[in-house]
């Protein structure tokens, strides 16, 4: 429950100035939490634990309600979010959206860890 901590809120300038250059902000579990409480979920396809708890904790700076996909992870321009149970599916969209190999690449990595074996 770190992230929603006083310690925390240093992190809002680093934040915001990242997203204002258009570099990578990735945020799960209650990180996502955190963006949308600072409103860096507005605008942007998002996801978190769900659009219940993040509208309960993230209180009136969240106006990004028409713009949750309940997914385990969603990536929209160079935001990521996930849900806490969607490490795999967030480290793919961040690989995606870091421009890390091909997508084909990518895609090979992310089953063989899913599902435990590399396809034919």
């Amino acid at each position: 429950m770190s992230w929603f901590s006083l310690e925390v809120e240093l992190l809002v300038p680093l934040v915001e100035e990242t997203v204002g250059e258009k570099k990578l902000v990735a945020g799960i579990c209650n990180a996502s939490v955190f963006l949308g409480v600072h409103g860096f979920l507005n605008g942007v396809k998002h996801t978190s634990n769900t659009l219940a708890y993040l509208k309960q904790y993230a209180g009136d700076k969240y106006t990004g309600e028409a713009d949750y996909v309940d997914k385990q992870a969603v990536r929209d321009g160079k935001i990521v979010t996930a849900n806490g149970t969607g490490q795999l599916e967030f480290c793919r969209e961040i690989l995606y959206a870091l421009e890390a190999d091909t997508a084909e690449a990518i895609e090979e990595s992310y089953l063989f860890y899913k599902n435990g074996f590399c396809p034919e």
